[in-house]
């Protein structure tokens, strides 16, 4: 897990590996009150490459779900939705918004499993 420190350096990071290093991305830590009960949003100018990348205050997000406060995960679920923003349905509601927001979920933490578990065994902890 990273805190709202490390925002930077995860963005970074994570938009190289997803092949984004040509995109302009910011990320912006909000207070809940914010985000409308969504850990993490998205704004994306596909015409000019610029996305901004709004995640919830780790310390909201642990009281309101304590079992899944992440901002990394967040920061990478997100930009997996730019990477695809191509292939993005517009709509927001149905059956094909859940089966990708579900898609992009499992994507976005098979990326981070895999990540931590190559730093456990690069450290001998695994």
């Amino acid at each position: 897990m990273i805190w709202s420190s490390e925002v930077d350096g995860c963005l970074t990071k994570w938009q190289k590996r997803l092949g984004l290093s040509d995109w302009h991305i910011t990320v912006k830590i909000r207070d809940a009150r914010d985000m409308d009960q969504y850990p993490a949003r998205t704004k994306i100018q596909e015409n000019i490459q610029c996305a901004d990348i709004r995640v919830m205050d780790i310390n909201d997000r642990q009281q309101s779900d304590p079992g899944d406060a992440d901002l990394e995960l967040d920061i990478v679920h997100e930009l997996v939705h730019i990477r695809l923003w191509a292939i993005d349905p517009k709509d927001a509601e149905g059956a094909l918004y859940t089966c990708r927001e579900q898609a992009i979920e499992w994507i976005a933490r098979a990326l981070i499993e895999t990540e931590r578990l190559g730093m456990k065994l690069k450290n001998g902890e695994a």
